[in-house]
């Protein structure tokens, strides 16, 4: 018989590398006992160790207000990091090589297919240098990790910078310490603070340039033409100015910029303003808050920066100043040594440090408390604070390793999966470093196993906990870490390791140049440590020869999968010996080890040979240049017939890679405007036969051909956007010009070459140009396609373009044309605007607001209708929206309000979200702005557990967690659209942004209780309010227990699932387990002390966490008479295992610890020999919803209720008589 199992891969599985499976079978013969056998199946599962990175621009400060980067502008950066393996990545860490700007990624653990956005912490600002040479070029590389191995990516960036003009006027705002308005003191600098450059033509605090001084407290405007100009600072928060270097003091200097002539060394002083400046807190000095803050717990060991807040300007500078990182202490408790406070940064607008800390500091340790002292450090009058100390806790750390009994040395790469604790079943899996350690971080107390997976090869000897069963249990306590757990395994063979295969195979030819990587299995584990180490180059010879040419092409790195015994190397392909047609030579040397030492018994050489190459040249025979986009097709050999066409590069080059030994054809297909002259292989008809001989590659063929040409003034044809044309849009990216006959595309009269259609196109309207970045050739066609820089400032709408093809281009019988060819077009009009954050609802539209993201702006003309047929426009993240190629005419711009907003006001002045405007021929319509402000109001209250059922709302009642509640304003249909709030466990909800009107909040109550009373008087799970720019608080439902009842006899069953653990306690015999009883016992018989309690666990990890559960139902078998005692279910507070529950363990209390306060269900067990159905909807959502631990039920009778009754267990012998948990439920 064959009985197939489906088996669904997990991420864990791919991780390991392999699925070890154990099939039993057991049979019953004739006579005697059962009879069993079983196979185990290793099935080894392919890794894909992949990543990517994609660097880009984020955003720039436009400082220049060019709409363009250039010199002085501020650039932030952004990485989109993917996992394009199979396998889960680690330690993911981006790097940038030219900037000295760390980077940071909100995740640092990737599954395969997830991406993350790493940022800059700081922006980039674009030098001179950067706008001399016209771009600014970097590379970005990701680094992850599988294991021990990294994974990298990088990404290269040309930024496009455009060049202005060379003058510039900078200077620096200092921090006058003593007040005394000295320019010639050695100040540091304020960051952060306004400098506006008034150009006698703007509005201050408006349109006016602007530069946010940075760390070192340096200002910058560049691009400067000469004039006269004023630099405006406005003082920071709490300073008052002393002294400026231009004369009077009052926050202004005078600059002059003649003959391009630049301005530096401009500089404000500031002191401190007394009267912001207080007297130090005894105990808290000038600190306000620290991040983590006093007391935390759980703090990741990847934190980095640990940030300090003050109430008052600090002191920056000279003895006692807020950047010493020798003002900061973070010592380690355990030990009392120091981590090392590397940096401090700090702003002087927030009064915030920010502490860079060593986090590979060696006592930087998981599960220690850290007290954190902010020495006596001065405030900007010079005051000093006494010390302050704040405190923190990290993670808990739970370590071990592995090790190899004949060495006692780590064994690398084997599985350890760690469980239980709040995580239900496994909290995560990991592998063990070269060291064979291995490590969980961030769980909290609890009882957890740790289960290592033996390595193929490998078997286990002991483990640190006694019985040699590969797995450890243990207990975490609060506070305190799980250190020193080991397992040792053995190699199960000491012989000497043999090579079992290899790719490339030994004789294989064909292998392809974009191979970059080979590998060697072994059979059996191989060592990774030490001189014979499968991780050591050396024992590779460090390269693979070249036969067939001489040289080597060198071994970049070596990893290791021990679970399937596999080397991979990973070649330098760049390598110039790495080549076409060339026998290879791998040498796998006797010097690698097995784990027991044993050596090879000798070298083993692999042998392979690389694909062969076919190439040649099309060139034009009136000066033997390469022809640029010639088809050229291979024919025959093991091909049959095509073997394929290519088209010839810009040299005229062409290429066929990877093919066997044969004869072949190669032919050309001559383009438009040409005809064949002379082949390498006469007689001229665009055919060359050859042969490739074994291990050589076939060059040198070439096909000459003769143009035909037109001469004239004018070889163009048409350009699109034809000569003429309005309304062209801003989106466009490229031009196109069609010729009448066939183009060079080389030398000096290219059509590739940008500077024969005036590397620019003219805006003939404002004046200045557009680049052309790129020109692309299609010799098909005789069409040039431009592609130009739309993102230049003088990219404009309305403007007439002049697009010039000039007389120095030439055709292909290197003709010029008698005269340049002039093309024109005009592009079209834009209507733009901004919809901004008023924060304090002035309705001020020059306040320098932020903007919104995501409102919808329609654009009416009187004739569509808003909402439906109108053209919509989108606010992007700096609230900007924009209507392209508007004809001219009348026009509202009409914007609804976002949720959670209300309108204050809009550039037309009515505050009615309508702003009417006329757009007139060859002029923009901008600057339109609406205003919008943050509706604050909220609904909120609680639901409680009515335990006495009075309806009295002054009672001290529990709150219930997960209790669903709807907000209808009238207009939304419960169920379906009406905005909805979950209590959290203590009972709490709150609706937040409410606008004002009338309300009705809706509850619904969770299975098996009732309604007892509203906060309105009422009781219909409903309350009204009316909201009026207020908040609306202490709205409260009661809720209670359904009475009791006698639960009906459900028919017997198998489905649902079946307990991970049941057992049940006995005051009686305190110390007794039961886990493995056939029986559940409940009795509340408190005078005899002989009560008895009945728990039950069940697994609910494949339930999704957003999941709502429509039905749970608990089926129990009561085996005993029937009573009519009354038991209650109750939720279990603490953890428990079955083998070792009893009356008085684990609890905190005896008897179990569970939540009295609420009865999930309370029934009378009054039928016997029955299958009881009881409902626990209410309680599995809360555990499926994490709101609290699943740590199971427990079913108790009340107390001095002597009946005592039987339930049966998981255990007991009759399957469908079992306990059973039935969950229906819905995924949105």
């Amino acid at each position: 018989a064959v009985k197939v199992v489906l088996y669904t891969l997990t991420q864990a599985d791919v991780d390991a590398g392999t699925k070890a499976n154990t099939a039993t079978v057991t049979g019953t013969p004739p006579s005697g006992p059962d009879v069993t056998g079983n196979d185990t199946e290793n099935v080894s599962l392919p890794q894909d160790l992949e990543i990517t990175i994609v660097k880009s621009v984020a955003s720039y400060v436009d400082n220049d207000s060019t709409s363009s980067i250039t010199q002085g502008d501020q650039v932030w950066y952004q990485f989109v990091v993917t996992n394009t393996g199979n396998v889960t990545q680690t330690g993911l860490t981006v790097t940038d090589d030219s900037f000295a700007i760390p980077v940071t990624c909100p995740v640092t653990t990737l599954a395969p297919t997830v991406s993350t956005t790493c940022t800059a912490t700081s922006a980039y600002q674009v030098t001179s240098a950067d706008g001399s040479a016209g771009a600014v070029s970097n590379t970005a590389t990701a680094q992850a990790f599988f294991g021990a191995t990294p994974i990298v990516d990088s990404d290269t960036l040309v930024t496009s910078v455009q060049i202005i003009g060379n003058a510039f006027i900078s200077g620096q705002v200092r921090d006058d310490e003593d007040g005394d308005g000295n320019l010639g003191d050695n100040d540091a600098g304020l960051a952060n603070v306004k400098i506006e450059l008034d150009t006698g033509s703007c509005t201050l605090g408006s349109t006016c340039p602007v530069s946010l001084t940075n760390s070192s407290g340096n200002f910058f405007f560049p691009n400067i033409l000469d004039g006269s100009y004023v630099l405006v600072e406005t003082d920071p928060a709490n300073y008052i100015s002393t002294a400026d270097s231009s004369p009077p003091n009052n926050n202004q200097i005078d600059v002059i910029i003649s003959g391009g002539s630049s301005s530096f060394g401009n500089v404000f002083l500031d002191h401190a303003n007394p009267a912001s400046c207080s007297a130090p807190d005894p105990t808290n000095g000038f600190v306000v808050a620290t991040n983590p803050a006093n007391g935390a717990t759980n703090v990741p060991l990847s934190t980095s920066t640990i940030t300090v807040t003050f109430n008052q300007p600090m002191k920056t500078s000279g003895a006692d100043n807020v950047l010493d990182p020798g003002k900061y202490e973070l010592k380690n408790q355990a030990n009392g040594r120091e981590v090392t406070v590397t940096g401090v940064s700090y702003n002087p607008v927030t009064f915030v440090a920010t502490l860079t800390i060593d986090t590979n500091d060696p006592d930087w340790q998981a599960g220690t408390l850290f007290n954190l002292t902010i020495k006596n450090i001065r405030n900007s009058c010079g005051t000093s604070q006494n010390n302050v100390v704040r405190s923190f806790t990290t993670q808990i750390q739970i370590a071990g390793r592995v090790t190899n009994d004949l060495d006692g040395k780590g064994i690398y790469g084997v599985t350890v999966t760690l469980a239980g604790g709040s995580c239900g079943g496994t909290c995560g899996t990991t592998t063990t470093d070269l060291n064979g350690d291995f490590a969980f971080y961030g769980f909290p107390a609890g009882i957890y196993s740790l289960t290592e997976t033996d390595l193929p090869g490998y078997t286990s000897v002991s483990d640190s906990d006694g019985p040699n069963d590969n797995v450890i249990a243990l207990t975490v306590v609060a506070g305190t870490n799980s250190n020193g757990h080991s397992f040792v395994d053995i190699p199960a063979s000491c012989s000497a390791p043999t090579v079992l295969s290899s790719n490339p195979s030994n004789g294989q030819t064909g292998v392809t140049l974009g191979t970059t990587t080979l590998t060697v299995t072994f059979d059996q584990p191989m060592s990774t440590e030490g001189g014979g180490s499968v991780l050591d180059k050396g024992n590779f010879d460090n390269n693979i020869d070249n036969i067939s040419l001489g040289g080597h092409v060198d071994i970049t790195n070596v990893t290791y999968n021990p679970n399937t015994s596999t080397a991979t190397l990973t070649i330098d392909t760049s390598d110039a010996d790495w080549q076409a047609g060339s026998q290879y030579r791998l040498k796998i040397k006797d010097t690698l080890k097995n784990p027991c030492g044993t050596r090879m018994t000798g070298d083993v050489l692999v042998l392979f040979t690389t694909e062969a190459y076919i190439t040649g040249v099309v060139q034009n025979s009136v000066d033997l240049k390469g022809l640029y986009g010639v088809p050229v097709e291979l024919t025959g050999g093991a091909c049959g017939v095509s073997c394929g066409t290519t088209t010839t590069d810009v040299n005229g080059i062409f290429t066929f890679n990877g093919f066997a030994p044969g004869s072949y054809t190669l032919q050309e297909t001559n383009l438009p405007g040409f005809s064949g002259l002379v082949d390498s292989a006469p007689p001229d008809d665009d055919l060359i036969p050859f042969t490739l001989p074994v291990g050589s590659n076939s060059s040198g063929h070439f096909f000459r051909d003769t143009p035909s040409c037109i001469g004239g003034a004018n070889f163009v044809v048409s350009t699109v956007p034809a000569d003429g044309t309005t309304g062209v849009s801003l989106t466009t990216t490229t031009l196109t010009v069609t010729f009448n006959q066939p183009m060079i595309t080389y030398g000096g009269g290219s059509v590739l070459d940008k500077g024969n259609f005036d590397n620019n196109i003219d805006n003939l309207t404002l004046g200045g140009d557009v680049p052309i970045l790129q020109v692309n050739y299609d010799p098909q066609t005789y069409t040039a396609t431009l592609i130009i820089d739309t993102t230049d400032k003088d990219w404009k709408p309305g403007s007439q373009f002049r697009l010039r093809v000039k007389d120095s281009i030439k055709n292909a019988c290197d003709v010029r044309p008698a005269a340049n060819a002039d093309y024109f077009f005009t592009t079209d009009l834009i209507i733009s605007g901004q919809v901004r954050n008023d924060v304090d609802a002035d309705g001020d539209l020059n306040d320098l607001d932020s903007g919104i993201s995501g409102v919808i702006i329609n654009l009416s003309n009187g004739v569509c209708v808003v909402g439906s047929t109108c053209p919509t426009a989108e606010s992007t993240s700096g609230g900007f929206f924009t209507f392209n190629a508007v004809p001219p005419g009348n026009y509202t711009l009409v914007e609804t309000d976002p949720p959670g907003y209300a309108s204050t006001n809009d550039s037309a002045g009515a505050n009615d979200n309508q702003i009417p405007l006329t757009l007139a021929a060859g002029t923009n319509s901008i600057g339109h702005r609406f205003l919008d402000t943050p509706i604050t109001s909220t609904i909120s209250g609680q639901v409680r557990y009515d335990v006495d059922g009075d309806g009295n709302l002054n009672d001290p009642d529990p709150g219930l967690a997960g209790i669903l509640l709807q907000l209808s304003d009238g207009v939304c249909t419960l169920g379906v659209d009406c905005t909805t709030a979950v209590t959290n466990s203590a009972g709490s909800y709150v609706f937040s942004a409410v606008p004002n009107g009338s309300y009705v909040i809706h509850e619904t109550d969770p299975q098996n209780f009732v309604s007892t009373r509203e906060s309105d008087g009422g009781n219909n799970n409903q309350i009204s309010v009316t909201i009026s720019g207020n908040s609306s608080t202490g709205n409260s439902f009661l809720d209670r227990i359904g009475n009791t009842f006698v639960p009906a006899c459900a028919p017997l069953t198998t489905t649902g699932l079946a307990p991970i653990a049941d057992s049940f306690i006995d005051e009686d015999n305190r110390n007794n387990n039961y886990g493995s009883s056939a029986t559940l016992r409940v009795n509340g018989d408190n005078d005899d002390n002989q009560r008895e309690r009945s728990l039950l666990k069940f697994d609910l990890s494949s339930i999704p966490s957003n999941a709502t559960v429509t039905s749970a139902n608990l089926y129990i078998y009561a085996n005993d008479e029937a009573s009519s005692s009354r038991h209650r279910i109750y939720r279990i507070t603490t953890d428990w295992l079955e083998g070792t529950v009893t009356w008085n363990s684990p609890w905190t209390s005896s008897g179990g610890d569970v939540n009295q306060n609420i009865r999930y269900n309370y029934f009378t067990p009054n039928n016997d020999d029955c299958l009881f159905t009881l409902n626990v909807t209410y309680l599995v959502q809360l555990w499926v919803s994490n709101i609290y631990p699943n740590y199971g039920l427990m079913i108790w009778a009340d107390n001095n209720d002597d009946n005592s009754i039987q339930y049966n267990s998981k255990e007991h012998g009759t399957v469908n008589r079992r306990p059973r948990l039935v969950i229906t439920y819905t995924v949105p």
